[in-house]
């Protein structure tokens, strides 16, 4: 297989982990400063203005570490992101920058070149979801969410939808990845179909 390109998972800090505890490294003004976290996720030491775009910051790199919830303090601050104008438009950077690059592989046309795709907050939006559960705030809840799952009513993001079917377009093979358990696997494909994603490779 020659390219193989993750779309960044830009709504990657609705993401829970496993882990009570998390140790956040951010960037202060007394370089080398940790803060920690309590397993509510309320701040044991405060660090100024412009914690929760740093936070953001912090997760969407991969630097928070493992993580529970969204600190209280920031709900308002992922609401505010997610619902309004910044979130979509950086999935269509996203998105856009994808499609520059893709126009730039030269396709050979022997089925080889592949390009993998994440399911949840990348083809699929679980925005509504997590509207319901606190944006984050609160402690992820598998039973839930598998019935939520199992609505097969996930919305597609439209500019990842765009990138798709841009990427069929050029003769791309495409392949999903999911964290999803097998047994979930008819009612993803329905979702998929729903939203109007078709044709993948492999699931």
């Amino acid at each position: 297989m020659r390219p193989l390109l993750l779309l960044p998972l830009v709504l990657s800090f609705l993401i829970t982990a496993a882990d009570s505890q998390t140790l956040l490294r951010t960037i202060f003004e007394k370089p080398g400063q940790i803060l920690r976290y309590s397993s509510g996720g309320e701040e044991e030491e405060d660090c100024g203005g412009g914690f929760c775009d740093s936070w953001r910051l912090s997760v969407e790199t991969n630097n928070a570490g493992p993580w529970e919830v969204v600190p209280k303090k920031c709900l308002g601050f992922v609401e505010r992101y997610v619902n309004g104008h910044r979130y979509s438009s950086d999935v269509k950077v996203a998105a856009g920058e994808a499609i520059s690059f893709a126009h730039t592989v030269e396709i050979a046309g022997d089925g080889k070149d592949v390009w993998v795709f994440d399911v949840d907050e990348t083809l699929l939006s679980n925005l509504d979801y997590y509207r319901l559960h606190g944006y984050g705030s609160e402690p992820f809840d598998p039973t839930s969410f598998n019935q939520w799952v199992y609505l097969a009513e996930a919305p597609a993001l439209q500019a990842n939808l765009r990138l798709y079917k841009e990427l069929q377009g050029l003769g791309f093979q495409i392949v999903l990845l999911t964290g999803r358990d097998e047994y979930q696997r008819n009612t993803t494909e329905a979702n998929l179909l729903f939203a109007g994603y078709s044709s993948w490779e492999k699931l």
